[in-house]
């Protein structure tokens, strides 16, 4: 009968949000490099960092209207672009049933 591996936090982050439980005992339980395991976790994280930077460049612009208490000079046209530009992907994987991370 196997024993029950120790969570750790660790543990408990990558299995949560990068990679399956399978994945993570190849890889840091039996220290075999599983090239499936190894290419789901790139994924995973490349996917994140995409979503994480078109979120974050939006961060200087935001912070120069919270400062100035002022939309002055953004053009709404632009803006709604915008809007439509990072909402027709997540539409398009919510109707497709992709995952979104």
């Amino acid at each position: 009968m196997a024993t029950p591996m120790a969570t750790s936090p660790l543990r408990d982050f990558l299995v949560t949000y990068l990679m399956p439980e399978k994945c993570y005992e190849e890889i840091f339980v039996h220290f075999n490099w599983h090239v499936p395991c190894l290419k789901f976790v790139l994924n995973k994280t490349v996917g994140i960092w995409i979503i994480l930077d078109t979120f974050l460049a939006q961060l200087p612009q935001l912070l120069k209207i919270l400062w100035s208490g002022s939309a002055e000079g953004l053009s709404l046209i632009s803006i709604l672009l915008q809007l439509y530009a990072f909402s027709c992907p997540v539409v398009y994987a919510i109707a497709n049933s992709f995952p979104l991370l």
